[in-house]
């Protein structure tokens, strides 16, 4: 599925960071996130879908944020916010790099993480 494929590129990109992380679906009490995983220093939590526009991207973001303050012990360390997609419009990738979201289109990296 799209939601597999996701987590294993996310999990193949952090090990090329030198970050050994196992991700995948999870529900936060009413927070569902197609990806999720934590080693207790860094958090990696985010979606999946088919295309995004700017206001998936500010609404995914959203999510993100309320989540981590209402379940602080959830997200520990650093949250790096991710978004997996098959096609995103640049105004969304742009509203990404503002945000400090990681994009990962069909495989590849549109923006950089640094870790």
């Amino acid at each position: 599925s799209l939601e597999e494929e996701a987590n294993e590129f996310v999990q193949y990109y952090l090990r090329q960071r030198g970050v050994s992380l196992k991700t995948e679906p999870v529900v936060i009490n009413k927070y569902e996130f197609d990806i999720y995983g934590t080693n207790g220093f860094v958090t990696i939590v985010g979606e999946v879908k088919t295309r995004v526009g700017s206001r998936v991207v500010k609404r995914i973001s959203e999510r993100i944020d309320e989540a981590s303050k209402r379940y602080p012990e959830r997200f520990p360390g650093r949250v790096i916010k991710v978004i997996y997609c098959l096609r995103i419009s640049p105004e969304a990738l742009e509203e990404a790099n503002k945000l400090g979201i990681w994009i990962i289109e069909s495989g590849r990296e549109k923006n950089q993480l640094i870790i």
